[in-house]
C-alpha cells in the first residue's frame, strides 16, 4: 500500500505508521489520556469491549487501522493526530510483549488497562491491603467556567432579568433541564448527572423562551458552552441563584417597623398614604410599602388559589387576595400589574 502510493513509504508500512512517531512528540500523552479518561467515565462506557471483535484470539492485541476505528468510536471527540499518538504510545508498547506478526502491532490490552484505572485499580486480587480510592478520583477536576463574552453588561441584564423571572413566576431553573440529564439514554448525548444539556435541549426546555430574543438566547449560549460544545445549565443556575440571593440581602437592609422607632426612622420607611401611584414603578413602591407596614404575606394569600403550585392565577383570582388583604387597587393599577406579570393569555404570574 505504501509503495503504490509513491510516497517513498516502506513496504508494509502505512501513511499513518509512517506518521506516528511525529504525531507522539507533537501531543502531551499525559494529558491526552486524562482526556480520554473524563470522556469514558462520564459516560461509563465499556473499552475492552469494543476491541474483542478484532481479537478472536484473546491476544490482546490487533492492527493499527483496528485500534483507529474502536479509539475513533469510543472517543469521538479525538482528534487525527491524538489517535495516532495513542498508536504510536501503545504501538512502541507492543515489543515488551510476546513477539506477533504483522499486523497485530498494537497493545489494546495496555491501553485497556490504563483508561480503566479511572474506574478501578488493576489487579487487585494481588494487592489485597491496598487503599482502593473512589471511582473518578485520579481526574484532574478543575470546574467550568463560563467564558467570556464582548457585550458583559448584556449578559449581566439578561441573568438579572432571568432571576427576575423565577421568583416572580416561581420556577426552578435547573429542574426544568433535569430530565434531559437523567434519562436512560442521556449518555449517548451528554454526562449523565453531569449539569449539562445539548444545545437543542437547552432551546427545548428553556422556560423563558417567549421573554427574551434570539440574540439574547445566543449570547447565552455563548457564556454556557462546554469543551465539547454542551451547555452547562448548572453554572447559569448558580449565577442566578446568586443574583437571587443579593436581592434579597439587600431586601433585607431595612430594618422593620416598631413602636419604639423614632420619628426620623418612621419617616423613612414606606407609608400607605401617599398619593395613588402613576407609573408601574410607583405602582410597586405602593405594594412593597403597604407589604412592609402590615407584614403581609402576599406568597402564601395566591396559594389558595393555586394548588398545583405553578406560581400561576387568574387576574380575578388577584382581585380576591387584594381584597382579603384589604388593598384597595384600581382597574388602572390592575391593568399595570397584568402588563407587568400577566402571561397575555389571562393568566398572571403571581
Amino acid at each position: 500500500r505504501g509503495a503504490g502510493c509513491g510516497e517513498g513509504f516502506p513496504p508494509g508500512v502505512t501513511p499513518r505508521e509512517a506518521r506516528v512517531p511525529k504525531a507522539l512528540d507533537e501531543v502531551d500523552l499525559p494529558a491526552l489520556l486524562d482526556r480520554v479518561q473524563g470522556y469514558i467515565f462520564q459516560r461509563r462506557i465499556r473499552v475492552k469491549e469494543k476491541f474483542l471483535d478484532f481479537d478472536h484470539l484473546r491476544s490482546g492485541r490487533c492492527t493499527a487501522q483496528q485500534f483507529d476505528r474502536a479509539v475513533s468510536q469510543l472517543v469521538p471527540i479525538l482528534s487525527e493526530a491524538e489517535v495516532s499518538a495513542l498508536l504510536a504510545h501503545y504501538a512502541a508498547d507492543s515489543a515488551a510483549g510476546p513477539q506477533m506478526g504483522r499486523p497485530q502491532l498494537v497493545s489494546y490490552q495496555r491501553f485497556t488497562r490504563d483508561v480503566d484505572e479511572v474506574f478501578a485499580h488493576a489487579e487487585l486480587e494481588k494487592k489485597p491491603t491496598l487503599q482502593v480510592p473512589r471511582p473518578g478520583t485520579s481526574l484532574q477536576s478543575t470546574g467550568f467556567r463560563p467564558a467570556s463574552v464582548d457585550d458583559e453588561v448584556r449578559v449581566q441584564h439578561i441573568l438579572r432579568r432571568i432571576a427576575l423571572l423565577t421568583t416572580t413566576r416561581g420556577t426552578i431553573l435547573r429542574t426544568c433541564f433535569q430530565d434531559c440529564e437523567r434519562s436512560d439514554s442521556t449518555s449517548l448525548m451528554c454526562p449523565r448527572y453531569g449539569g449539562k444539556v445539548t444545545v437543542a435541549q437547552f432551546w427545548q426546555h428553556f422556560p423563558f423562551i417567549r421573554d427574551f430574543h434570539d440574540a439574547d438566547m445566543q449570547l447565552l449560549i455563548r457564556r454556557y458552552t462546554t469543551d465539547d460544545g454542551d451547555i452547562h445549565f448548572q453554572a447559569l443556575d448558580k449565577d442566578v441563584s446568586e443574583i437571587e440571593t443579593e436581592r434579597a440581602a439587600s431586601s433585607m437592609m431595612m430594618p422593620p417597623l416598631s413602636a419604639r422607632a423614632t420619628a426620623s426612622s418612621k419617616l423613612s420607611q414606606p407609608s400607605a398614604t401617599y398619593d395613588r401611584p402613576g407609573t408601574a414603578e410607583d405602582l410597586l413602591d405602593y405594594l412593597r410599602g403597604l407589604v412592609s407596614e402590615r407584614r403581609l404575606q402576599l406568597n402564601g394569600a395566591f396559594h389558595d388559589f393555586d394548588r398545583l403550585r405553578r406560581g400561576l392565577c387568574t387576574l380575578n383570582q388577584v382581585k380576591s387576595v387584594m381584597t382579603v388583604l384589604r388593598i384597595t387597587l384600581s382597574n388602572k393599577d390592575l391593568e399595570m400589574l397584568d402588563t407587568l406579570f400577566g402571561d397575555g393569555n389571562g393568566g398572571f404570574f403571581y
